[in-house]
């Protein structure tokens, strides 16, 4: 344990880190430069301009010494486990600053995660140590070593102080940003809820996919359109808005109707924070959700030095405290009506109650219980709508997998019909669709674990490789969105959208054969717990936009300015070149500007 833990601030105290932070970084090396002056000083007197220059330079002497120290220790600690260390990347600049820059620019100029991708393929490995700031930092998309994260090494690895910390505002002590004791007890309190399928669910969609289609029925025809059947909407923000609603009802019980207010007018548009721009209540309060989410990323991405940026201002505190203000009341009006319920002496009945009114039956405390719905609307609106998005922009892309899909969907569950459970079982096609969806643009492109004090060892993946060892409280990211598109993984194709991939048998060989290469919804013991329901959300969606469609095409000249994919990609390797829209990740991936579509109703609506 280091001296300066006994001193530790609180999670949310980060201005106490950095000032912690500091003082590890200069306090022994100027308190041993001072020593050194008053050893000076006794024989030879030592002037103002002496003295500077002595405690000036004892700061970096001191840390180039505790990186050469810590240098050692590693390969020794390798040496005695049998094991080498993870290959290390050589920027051209002092801590690899150019890397880090590199990296940093990608992330808000160029194509999801390609920095990495493309540090990986100069490198000629599958997991990498980025060592930004002489600090070590690991991403990997060796199937082999995520699988051991994830399952067999599980104990080893952790979320970690942090990615707590940058996390802490918006989601709090929720389960997505919490370890150990803390998590398996909320895992625990969470499975009961999830752990079966009930008919109110279903309800809960219709009655939102009914709003939606009535929205898109009353939208304003787009300019130039043909016909008085023609349409084009921001999907994105649409199955957003679904998503939305549907979450709030599930978890809340409470309705924000965000599908009944104006949808994006193509043409007219402007860029938001991720999609399209809106400004009435809906947009202000998914605005600050996604505010938070975004400053959460950003602190990740930035490190130790992210309190830096913030000492004169929490960037949190705004979008949290709008977050905060819309979902408190709802809370206390739950735990009201609880109090009632206990008194009237009923039990709660589990087949209809919400999230909120199940977990206020199992605590008074507010902070857990908003906690707990912020974790889990981060999940149940934003990757849902995530892999809604892309599946529908694969279908845009691709005209005969549209028509594939809505045969059997028209087939299964005629138009207005409204799908059951053994409907959407039955439905091979739209599920094959969905996970190729998820393969292709998974809702989490990268993930993130750190390990423990005693640190770890990533056993060999392919023979001749030896161990790779990971020093104690090391971050590793790692990257299902290049995992997922693996050639030596799943073949040749593995660029291209091919939902046959799941059921022709000779395709499905490579994951039968591990299925670790396919983890949109993680794996081992923090496997989703909402995953079915996921899927029963987003079948559910485009059952009934499908009946009621006949035709879907991209609408590229309706992006907001500022979202048009830079011309240059054309000339990019990998899926960058065929891109007709620019992916982006914060915490969940997502359309720059929105997902713009043009689509023919029915002649029925």
């Amino acid at each position: 344990m280091d001296i300066f833990d006994i001193f530790r601030p609180s999670l949310r105290n980060y201005r106490g880190l950095l000032l912690l932070q500091c003082a590890k970084l200069c306090g022994l090396p100027l308190v041993a430069a001072h020593i050194g002056l008053l050893a000076l000083g006794r024989s030879t007197p030592t002037s103002l301009l002496t003295r500077f220059i002595f405690y000036a330079a004892s700061i970096p002497v001191f840390a180039a010494g505790r990186v050469l120290l810590d240098d050692w220790r590693q390969r020794s600690a390798a040496r005695s486990m049998g094991a080498v260390l993870v290959p290390r990347v050589q920027g051209k600049w002092p801590g690899n600053i150019d890397i880090m820059l590199f990296i940093l620019a990608e992330f808000e100029t160029g194509y999801v995660l390609q920095s990495f991708k493309t540090l990986l393929d100069q490198h000629g490995v599958k997991t990498l140590n980025l060592r930004l700031l002489w600090s070590d930092l690991i991403i990997t998309m060796d199937s082999g070593h995520i699988k051991y994260i994830l399952t067999d090494g599980f104990s080893s690895w952790i979320k970690g102080e942090g990615f707590i910390r940058a996390y802490e505002c918006f989601l709090g002590g929720g389960i997505f940003n919490r370890d150990g004791q803390d998590w398996k007890e909320q895992r625990a309190v969470a499975r009961p809820f999830f752990a079966r399928d009930r008919v109110r669910d279903f309800q809960i969609f219709e009655r939102h996919a009914t709003v939606m289609l009535a929205a898109l029925r009353d939208s304003p025809l787009p300019p130039g359109a043909t016909s008085p059947l023609e349409r084009v909407v921001d999907m994105q923000d649409l199955v957003g808005r679904f998503t939305m609603d549907s979450a709030l009802d599930f978890l809340f019980g409470a309705q924000l109707h965000t599908l009944g207010k104006p949808l994006p007018i193509a043409g007219k548009a402007q860029l938001g924070l991720k999609g399209s721009k809106s400004d009435d209540e809906f947009g202000s309060f998914v605005q600050a959700f996604e505010a938070a989410q975004l400053r959460a990323v950003e602190r990740v991405n930035e490190r130790w030095m992210w309190p830096i940026k913030e000492l004169f201002g929490d960037l949190s505190t705004a979008p949290t405290d709008a977050i905060n203000a819309f979902v408190q009341p709802i809370i206390e009006t739950a735990m009201a009506e609880e109090r009632q319920r206990r008194e009237r002496d009923e039990k709660l009945d589990m087949e209809t109650a919400t999230m909120l009114q199940y977990l206020a039956s199992l605590t008074t405390d507010k902070n857990m219980i908003r906690d707990q719905l912020i974790n889990y609307m981060m999940a149940g609106r934003d990757t849902t709508g995530s892999l809604l998005t892309f599946a529908m922009y694969l279908l845009a892309l691709h005209s005969h997998v549209f028509r594939t899909v809505q045969d059997e969907i028209r087939s299964a569950c005629p138009v207005d019909g409204i799908p059951s459970f053994e409907t959407i079982r039955s439905m091979t096609y739209l599920r094959a669709v969905l996970n190729e969806s998820l393969r292709l643009f998974t809702p989490v492109p990268i993930n993130q674990r750190g390990t423990k004090a005693a640190g770890s060892v990533l056993p060999p993946t392919n023979p001749g490789d030896r161990p790779l060892y990971v020093p104690p409280h090391t971050d590793m990211y790692y990257l299902p969105l290049h995992l997922h598109r693996d050639s030596d993984l799943w073949g040749n194709t593995s660029l291209e959208f091919d939902p046959d991939r799941w059921i022709n048998e000779e395709k499905l060989k490579p994951f039968l054969a591990n299925p670790m290469i396919f983890l949109p919804f993680n794996a081992g013991p923090r496997i989703c717990l909402g995953q079915q329901l996921a899927y029963h959300q987003a079948s559910f969606f485009l059952v009934r936009l499908l009946q009621n469609i006949s035709a879907l095409e991209l609408a590229p000249e309706f992006i907001p300015a500022g979202a048009e994919v830079p011309r240059d990609w054309k000339t990019q390797p990998d899926r960058i070149g065929i891109e007709a829209v620019w992916p982006k990740t914060a915490v969940i991936l997502y359309v720059k500007g929105g997902l713009w579509v043009r689509m023919r109703m029915n002649d029925e609506l």
